[in-house]
């Protein structure tokens, strides 16, 4: 009877490892997928400029049609929905798309979720933290043009009593224009 009490306690232990490991391996595989699908919103974001203002020498983004790629790369990278809602079963929570377009206009363009939210003026040399209020521990310094995504997708579905604090997935990324 003893060696069936160990057996068993030591395969609720075992189980209970290996799921925390497949959990925590999950977690990584899945914040890396959405760092890179913030990396390619970025990228994406600054394939439209202004013809005219190009051949003056200035780089003017168009914020909507990059809007429109960007918020395409959620979609095909993470399968969102285009109502920003999740169609797999690891994200549960609406996702949160922040753009902003830093250009020789020198006014600073920010889009939530594809609408647009305001501009205000900067200027080169001044840290994004700045600007973007939820990163304000951010040094990043805007010295050309860019575009900024911040994407957040919320709580990852991770099984009950894993971990013991919240985790939310929220990653950055700046792309420069060149």
């Amino acid at each position: 009877m003893k060696n069936i009490v160990i057996t068993m306690a030591l395969l609720v232990l075992c189980t209970a490892v290996l799921l925390f490991q497949m959990d925590a391996d999950l977690l990584e595989r899945q914040t890396y997928r959405v760092k890179y699908t913030a990396d390619r919103m970025a990228n994406a974001a600054t394939l439209f400029t202004d013809d005219a203002e190009f051949g003056r020498g200035r780089v003017v983004f168009l914020c909507d049609e990059g809007n429109a790629l960007a918020l395409r790369m959620l979609t095909d990278n993470l399968g969102y929905t285009a109502s920003f809602e999740p169609q797999n079963g690891y994200f549960s929570e609406r996702a949160r798309v922040e753009m902003y377009y830093f250009d020789d206009s020198m006014t600073a363009r920010h889009y939530s979720n594809g609408s647009f939210a305001g501009s205000f003026g900067f200027e080169y040399g001044d840290p994004a933290a700045r600007f973007i209020a939820a990163f304000a521990g951010d040094d990043s310094l805007i010295e050309k043009p860019c575009a900024v995504c911040v994407l957040d997708v919320g709580e990852p579905g991770i099984r009950a009593g894993a971990m013991t604090e919240r985790v939310r997935i929220v990653k950055k990324s700046i792309y420069e224009y060149r």
